[in-house]
């Protein structure tokens, strides 16, 4: 059941100029929301300004939280403010205080200012590494969560204090899954081969796509834009079902992925380094989200497949007014 679009609602985007961030605030604008993007730097990464109001907060500073929500009287909460994986592992201490004490910030706005919904950006790295119970049907909301580091344990501790202001306040609390992100367009990574993967297409160069890990490693893998779909139509959503879901996902081996990008444009050749992936399961199941919502995301190879067609036309454009 869908709520309707009133011009009235107001929805906060914390981690808003972030890789996720900037595609769940571009696709809620286009579909006539009003949107409020908070991050602890300022927008960048494009000569265009953003079709939506962003604002510079650091969530860790409870004082600077609070003043943002005496002025805005938001509707929604989409909390994707983090310290990644990598960065996560790198500093932890840091990692804890945005993860940990940031989400509880927000959380606790939320139910001083009655906030009625709150959607947190979780990770499948609440389940650790493990595999499925049921070999072949992908690791299940349903299965335990056994984190295996500071970003994983950090998710679920937020996923837990999510369900306890749920049950306490009545904010109603739905914390997405969310596999490793592919798509163009990412400004600052650690991992930048998952958007190479796209922007490098179609270059009138040879030109390299490195990526760090193994290529027999496999991963669960989602489009930016399907995440950014998933996230509104959560938002839309006047009660979702469950407080979990995984985000529909492929999984690949980085072998096959080479492999197919390179078919796409013989310009590209990709490397591999000796580095594991560790800490998430090889394939996850999204079959509860797309099942309640009615979602089928577009195959990864289609995505990729366009993205070489719409940057071949692109030169050949770039070509013609050259």
């Amino acid at each position: 059941m869908k709520e309707s679009n009133r011009e009235d609602r107001l929805i906060l985007v914390t981690g808003g100029n972030g890789f996720i961030g900037r595609q769940v605030c571009s696709t809620l604008s286009a579909h006539g929301k009003n949107v409020i993007a908070l991050d602890r730097t300022s927008f960048s990464g494009s000569t265009d300004e953003p079709a939506y109001l962003s604002l510079v907060c650091d969530i860790t500073d409870k004082g600077s939280v609070e003043k943002i929500f005496q002025k805005h009287s938001f509707t929604v909460i989409v909390h994707l403010a983090s310290i990644l994986k990598t960065a996560s592992r790198k500093d932890p201490l840091t990692a804890t205080q945005v993860n940990i004490v940031g989400s509880l910030n927000i959380l606790e706005a939320a139910q001083r200012f009655r906030i009625p919904k709150v959607i947190y950006g979780s990770s499948i790295s609440v389940y650790g590494s493990q595999s499925a119970q049921s070999p072949g049907d992908g690791v299940k909301e349903s299965e335990p969560a056994v984190p295996e580091d500071v970003y994983g344990t950090a998710k679920k501790y937020v996923e837990i204090v999510g369900d306890v202001y749920h049950q306490q306040f009545g904010i109603q609390f739905i914390a997405p899954r969310i596999s490793s992100v592919i798509g163009p367009g990412v400004v600052n990574t650690a991992s930048p081969w998952r958007s190479d993967i796209f922007d490098k297409l179609g270059m009138p160069h040879t030109t390299e796509v490195a990526i760090p890990y193994s290529d027999d490693d496999a991963l669960p893998l989602v489009y930016i834009e399907d995440v950014a779909d998933m996230f509104e139509r959560l938002v839309d959503t006047e009660q979702a079902s469950f407080a979990i879901y995984n985000t529909p996902s492929e999984t690949w081996t980085l072998r096959e992925l080479a492999i197919y990008v390179e078919s796409l444009d013989e310009n590209i050749q990709v490397t591999f380094g000796g580095s594991r992936i560790s800490g998430i399961p090889t394939v996850v199941n999204g079959q509860r989200f797309m099942n309640e919502f009615g979602y089928t995301p577009m195959p990864i190879r289609e995505r990729l497949r366009r993205a070489a067609r719409l940057r071949s036309i692109k030169t050949v454009s770039d070509d013609m007014r050259g």
